[in-house]
């Protein structure tokens, strides 16, 4: 619906020029601002692709799209195509797959573990990802699905400091700030869902349901 895309600010480009996978990117962005706002009553406010500002009475989240995250351990930086931020944390990473078959999803599961390595210690513990059409594991019969992913060698994770074990093992207490509130063996979780641009209602329908699961599991628990 072209209407929802009125006032977009400058900063926020989206023309003929734009490969398919930005577009694909882009219309997830603002189909998921459409649906808070409409089904939601969610105040979102576009401020820049890195500042769009998600608001539910006195509770405030920002959404970015494409920007590169540093300070992770590995890489100088990753970049997810949406994250979500908290004033202190990162809880969970978006990322739009626009492929056009179902082979691939090897691929994407791969980069979603990356995020949840690289962003650990900014709390990042779920990524969701997206798909236009049918995948093994997420298809138009199972529209929704969610991994639990233990990433080896991270003995435990410690939630008041926000570090990882380091390889310390058999441990009751942090290493680092000796709280005692850590998880051994932490698991962490990668949604798919199908997201389809198609005009067909049932395709409508599933992309509100898929956006009513990421809001309950993901997004409620910041905004109320």
């Amino acid at each position: 619906n072209v209407d929802r895309f009125a006032g977009i600010p400058e900063g926020v480009r989206l023309d003929v020029e734009t490969d398919l996978d930005t577009m694909y990117e882009y219309w997830i962005l603002f189909e998921l601002i459409a649906y808070l706002q409409n089904e939601k009553n969610i105040i979102c406010k576009i401020h820049s692709e890195n500042n769009i500002e998600i608001r539910n009475g006195n509770k405030k989240i920002k959404l970015s799209y494409n920007e590169k995250i540093y300070g992770t351990p590995v890489r100088t930086y990753v970049q997810p195509d949406y994250a979500i931020h908290t004033i202190k944390q990162i809880p969970f990473a978006m990322d739009a797959k626009n492929y056009t078959s179902g082979s691939g999803s090897g691929d994407a599961m791969m980069a979603a573990e990356s995020y949840l390595v690289e962003l650990n210690h900014r709390g990042l513990k779920d990524v969701v990802l997206f798909f236009p059409v049918d995948m093994d594991h997420c298809n138009s019969n199972n529209p929704y699905d969610e991994k639990h992913v233990t990433i080896e060698g991270l003995n435990y994770f410690c939630n008041d400091c926000q570090k990882i074990s380091n390889g310390i093992e058999n441990e009751d207490v942090c290493f680092y700030c000796k709280s005692e509130n850590i998880e051994h063996k932490p698991t962490w979780h990668v949604h798919s869902c199908i997201i389809n641009p198609s005009d067909k209602k049932e395709k409508q329908v599933m992309m509100r349901d898929n956006f009513g699961k990421i809001y309950e599991k993901l997004l409620k628990p910041h905004l109320e």
